[in-house]
């Protein structure tokens, strides 16, 4: 047994009966009343200090309750189920549990938005839901950006409920959709529809994506999103749809022009992930500036699909690229740019 280490805060034990006890998953939590809780040394990282006291299992959300989860485009916030992380295979919830859900129909309905997150699941397994508003009351909104989704299951399905008239709104941008399950959709009246989803700059990498609005009410849209090998996309309806790229040779129906269509992926690694963009070429670099409206409308005039992390913003034509962009580097050893006193970028943070 190893007796000597450097450092602070260190302890060797030669007896560990009764040091450690079960808790869920977990075989290894100091046992109430041991002498070592409190008593490591506080001489640590400030930014690992905050993490460490950040860890949870679940969330049930309450009446008017926000759940805001934004790291940094360098320093993802990571969200896993608990079994993924312990040392024990204890799935706490139980298979099929969600993420977060909403335990009412409350008169201040909750929302969830996160940006800089990853959300992560193992793969074929009972655990995949985000959340399940088919049989949930419905959140009031939902905004994902600039996130990376990992195998996530996501199933909204609205209908006229009696006594309940809120409306969910869902905001999908510039998200990583890695094999996903996404099933969203409504059937109400025109008069009191219950959702409306917007879907813009997304790459929806594989995976399955239905989003039909029964409702036709003309509001939900999807534009500048890519499609790489995403299935059900013939079970979209009344989505309006624009700008969008597709591996396949069919695009959603409905579609009001400016479509790329049959990309054959040929993705590069850059700074922050392996989905950038070559400059020429005639796979992804036609996507560049086919988008359907300027990278500064879509709140994307940092952000660039280039390794050489030119902003997008200033380039000319500045319009945006189809699918999923990175915040630009600065070029110093990982370093973001210094966006201090640019009006731009603090107006897209928000």
């Amino acid at each position: 047994m190893q007796t000597n280490f450097t450092g602070l805060g260190n302890v060797v034990v030669t007896n560990a009966a009764g040091l450690f006890r079960a808790v869920g998953g977990g075989a290894h939590y100091l046992a109430p009343g041991s002498l070592y809780r409190n008593s490591g040394t506080t001489n640590i990282d400030a930014a690992l200090l905050n993490a460490l006291g950040t860890k949870t299992t679940g969330t049930t959300l309450l009446d008017g309750a926000r759940l805001v989860s934004e790291g940094s485009p360098a320093h993802l916030n990571h969200v896993v189920r608990s079994h993924v992380v312990q040392e024990q295979s204890t799935n706490w919830g139980g298979a099929g549990s969600r993420f977060f859900t909403v335990s009412a129909n409350h008169p201040a309905a909750p929302e969830v938005r996160m940006r800089f997150t990853r959300v992560a699941t193992a793969a074929n397994t009972g655990s995949r839901l985000l959340s399940d508003l088919t049989t949930d009351p419905a959140l009031r909104t939902l905004v994902l950006r600039d996130c990376q989704l990992t195998g996530s299951k996501l199933l909204i399905s609205l209908y006229p409920y009696q006594g309940v008239t809120n409306l969910m709104s869902v905001a999908l941008t510039n998200n990583l959709c890695h094999r996903v399950s996404f099933s969203l959709d409504q059937d109400t009246t025109l008069e009191q529809p219950r959702l409306a989803v917007h879907a813009r700059n997304n790459l929806f990498f594989w995976g399955s994506i239905k989003v039909a609005d029964y409702t036709g009410t003309g509001t939900w849209t999807a534009r500048d999103n890519l499609f790489d090998h995403t299935s059900n996309l013939n079970y979209w309806e009344s989505v309006l749809s624009s700008n969008n790229g597709y591996t396949g040779a069919t695009a959603l129906s409905g579609s009001s022009g400016g479509d790329v269509l049959s990309v054959v992926p040929d993705y590069l690694t850059g700074t922050l992930g392996n989905f950038y963009y070559p400059t020429t070429g005639t796979n992804l670099a036609r996507l560049i500036n086919a988008g359907s409206r300027s990278a500064a409308a879509a709140q994307l005039y940092h952000h660039t699909v280039k390794t050489n992390n030119v902003k997008e913003g200033v380039e000319a034509p500045s319009t945006v690229d189809i699918g999923l962009r990175q915040l630009c580097l600065s070029g110093v050893a990982g370093q973001l740019f210094s966006f201090a006193g640019d009006p731009v970028y603090w107006k897209e943070a928000r």
